[in-house]
């Protein structure tokens, strides 16, 4: 996955970007048959409104879709995780959704095989 890590007002540390990075790599699982450029992570890192507070916006694009994400919190950490999970669920939402689509597929054909087969005898 290619990861893209800013700010709109803040100097970003390595370590900030490293925090941000790691995190976000659980949602690698999801793309491991893709080959590694064809999944992008566009991460913004800023500070809140209030100076105490950090905001999180995540934009993950693979398989032609957008996922987006955006937490606010006192814990840049917090933020990230929380950014991360809520992609995670959107993904797995996704996921459940097309394995729900291919089984009502091979059921259909094995029902149309199924009477196919009764219909020779």
């Amino acid at each position: 996955m290619l990861y893209q890590i800013s700010s709109d007002n803040m100097d970003l540390t390595e370590s900030m970007k490293a925090l941000a990075e790691e995190k976000v790599s659980r949602l690698e699982r999801f793309f491991a048959k893709l080959p590694p450029d064809e999944a992008t992570a566009r991460i913004v890192l800023n500070k809140g409104a209030q100076n105490e507070t950090f905001k999180v916006k995540i934009d993950l694009i693979a398989k032609g879709k957008s996922y987006f994400a955006q937490e606010k919190e006192f814990a840049l950490e917090t933020a990230v995780i929380r950014s991360v999970e809520e992609i995670e669920r959107r993904l797995e939402k996704d996921r459940d959704e097309n394995d729900r689509h291919w089984e009502e597929l091979r059921e259909m054909k094995s029902a149309e095989g199924l009477k196919d087969y009764v219909e020779e005898d």
